[in-house]
């Protein structure tokens, strides 16, 4: 284990006190040699060193490694080779990260998609298009799990077999999981290849406060930052504001001139944030409209010959069920069962009417 993993448990650890240790050249693998005099030389506060030197005595690096597994947790440390390179590059990064499930090549492009809680379906329906459009990209999508806009985000990524990471502010542990009624979707993103993340150890003591520091690691994970729907109070504007200051693009999806819970996002646009009304917005801004696509044909669901036709017929646009059927020159009522497994199968939905297209 890096030692930086064992000594972020340390409640007190802050990240000043950090690089206090770093820039008095006390080497991290002597946690266990530190005494009262070599943190005083650092300049950490007397009170500070008791208290550590009495946790360290009650916390064994075998405790803390035993908690970690009985959590299902990996860990990262900021000193280790796998940390995220744009998460590395903020001034405020976390100095570990605890994780579920399976981090992406970080040479992938991200980016976050953000927005309200109490969410339209104006603001779903952008979210959802938006998502599933740069999901197909091969971009790595990053949100926060919230209910509304960052659960729509997740969802759609998931719909299209794309990547997504939920950043949480609380421990990621299966039982820690917040909103609780989104544990289904973690454990899904899990699942599909993805990952659940957080910078809270399993013993952290865990506040409201929490939650607005999770979006620095939002902002800091991606190239970019969008911004779905949110009201001028929103977590969602915190989260853009970082990127702003990290140096990285924002982008927002404009909303009616008297629209509550769309006013953060035409107020970012004011303020310089570029108009989103399409994926290639981002991907052009962003240098990665030829990103190739990890979304292939390969990932779909095992299709039978004759579900292969039905779905290949709608390759290029959703059509209507009498075009279907005259098309694939089977019976109607085989048609219709077709699109009903290729339904449960996730790869097509129905639209308004008797339409259907591809997920």
């Amino acid at each position: 284990m890096n030692p930086l993993i064992y000594l972020v448990h340390f409640p007190k650890l802050s990240r000043g006190r950090f690089n206090k240790l770093k820039g008095g050249f006390l080497n991290l693998e002597d946690w266990q040699k530190w005494e009262l005099t070599d943190l005083k030389r650092v300049g950490w506060e007397e009170q500070i060193i008791v208290d550590y030197l009495n946790w360290r005595e009650q916390n064994s690096i075998d405790k803390i490694i035993t908690a970690l597994e009985k959590n299902g947790l990996s860990a990262l440390a900021l000193t280790d080779p796998g940390y995220p390179p744009l998460l590395w590059q903020i001034p405020d990064a976390p100095l570990a990260l605890f994780y579920r499930g399976t981090l992406p090549d970080w040479e992938r492009p991200a980016v976050a998609v953000v927005g309200t809680r109490h969410s339209t379906p104006y603001g779903e329906l952008a979210a959802r298009e938006l998502t599933k459009a740069l999901a197909t990209q091969g971009v790595v999508i990053v949100s926060g799990l919230a209910l509304g806009i960052d659960g729509v985000a997740h969802q759609a990524t998931l719909d299209v077999k794309g990547t997504t990471i939920a950043v949480l502010g609380t421990c990621c542990a299966t039982e820690m999981v917040s909103p609780p009624t989104h544990k289904y979707l973690a454990e899904k993103i899990i699942a599909e290849g993805g990952a659940v993340l957080s910078e809270y150890s399993p013993d952290a003591f865990i506040s409201k406060a929490n939650f607005p520091m999770r979006n620095r690691i939002i902002a800091g994970l991606t190239l970019g930052t969008l911004v779905v729907e949110a009201p001028i109070q929103s977590g969602a504007l915190i989260t853009a504001r970082l990127a702003l200051d990290y140096n990285r693009e924002v982008f927002a999806v404009p909303h009616l001139y008297n629209s509550e819970q769309g006013a953060g996002g035409n107020e970012m646009i004011k303020l310089g944030a570029h108009l989103t009304a399409s994926a290639n917005d981002i991907l052009e801004t962003l240098n990665i409209a030829s990103a190739e696509a990890e979304v292939t044909q390969t990932a779909l669901p095992l299709l039978t010959d004759k579900e292969k036709i039905i779905y290949n017929l709608l390759e290029t646009e959703s059509k209507n069920i009498d075009t279907i059927i005259q098309t694939a020159g089977l019976p109607s009522h085989e048609v219709n069962g077709l699109l009903t497994m290729l339904e449960l199968k996730s790869v097509i939905r129905k639209m308004d009417g008797a339409n259907y297209g591809r997920i």
